[in-house]
């Protein structure tokens, strides 16, 4: 397991605050989370009056032992690799000359 992956959300909804989730207190689910431009789940959060809980919550429906997938935000900081961005762009055609 990877019990040193820490996520972090920053929540604009609700104070502006960042919320950490942390494998080493939590296990490793966030692990299990990966990034899509074309995501089956979202980040929900859920603020009592003396803690903000974090979600996961299925925006489509997928099948049994189908990834989980969210998209991670504009501030990526990896080269996506996903099905939308490894496409060819449509309507562009490779040139020859000659």
């Amino acid at each position: 397991t990877n019990s040193g992956f820490t996520l972090l959300y920053n929540t604009k909804s609700i104070k502006n605050n960042y919320l950490y989730v942390d494998a080493q207190r939590c296990g490793s689910i966030t692990s299990l989370v990966s990034h899509s431009c074309e995501p089956n789940a979202a980040f929900v959060e859920q603020q009592t009056r003396s803690r903000v809980r974090m979600f996961v919550k299925m925006i489509k429906g997928v099948q049994p032992g189908a990834p989980i997938t969210v998209h991670y935000g504009s501030e990526r900081w990896f080269k996506c690799d996903c099905d939308r961005c490894s496409k060819e762009p449509s309507g562009i055609e490779e040139s020859s000359d000659g």
